[in-house]
């Protein structure tokens, strides 16, 4: 059997092949696509759609707990996001998807300690203090980010940066650390480039791929 698996459709990968294996007495797990974009709420996207960021630790959470992280580069889209990290951490999301509410958490300077990164933000706000927020900001992310960063931070835009007060600083620091995302679902086979699950392994023999259910049935395995 060289049927390949349920992601890239158009090319008569269309996951028949498990249905196949499943009447010949297979167990299969179900497929999920995986090395795929993600959906995320809406809330942002339309002003970050196409901002790439590089040298970020995006964390995926559930109910406080950090369940996996990635350390690379993602891009936003009309959608939600895409990028190496995120096509990595979909492999996990598809998984967990179906039974936890999570949420996608951006850490936007992974390299800084939160004591490093304030001494960095006291400086900047003296040194800008006449200024407004938006304009310190300008030295510390993209300027396509800052309007929605500061409206996540809860920060009034409005303020000079002399006005700025350590609540408003610790809401700015948390941003710069945790800024967060409901994920709603990955992308589905379509836009995928890997499927996850499909025929059990225990019942193929690894170095060969043959079946040990069915006599003189091979598996293909993709390298």
């Amino acid at each position: 059997m060289a049927c390949g698996g349920s992601s890239y459709p158009s090319t008569c990968s269309d996951g028949s092949g498990y249905a196949i294996a499943k009447s010949l007495g297979h167990t299969i797990k179900p497929p999920l696509p995986v090395l795929v974009p993600i959906v995320l709420d809406k809330e942002y996207l339309k002003e970050l759609q196409g901002l790439k960021l590089r040298n970020i630790e995006n964390s995926v959470i559930s109910d406080g707990k950090t369940l996996f992280k990635e350390f690379g580069e993602m891009e936003f889209t009309s959608f939600g996001a895409d990028g190496p990290i995120i096509l990595t951490l979909s492999r996990f999301i598809a998984e967990e998807i179906s039974d936890k509410n999570l949420i996608l958490s951006l850490n936007l300077k992974p390299a800084l300690s939160k004591e490093q990164l304030n001494q960095r933000l006291l400086r900047k706000i003296d040194k800008f203090g006449q200024y407004h927020l938006n304009i310190m900001l300008k030295e510390l992310i993209l300027v396509k980010m800052i309007r929605p960063f500061i409206s996540y931070c809860g920060v009034n835009a409005t303020k000079k940066c002399s006005q700025i007060n350590k609540i408003d600083r610790e809401k700015i620091l948390n941003g710069f650390f945790d800024f967060r995302f409901n994920i709603i679902k990955t992308k589905d086979f379509k836009e995928a480039i890997v499927t996850r699950g499909g025929v059990i392994i225990d019942e193929i023999k690894q170095k060969t791929m043959k079946s040990k259910l069915v006599k003189n049935l091979y598996f293909a395995e993709k390298l």
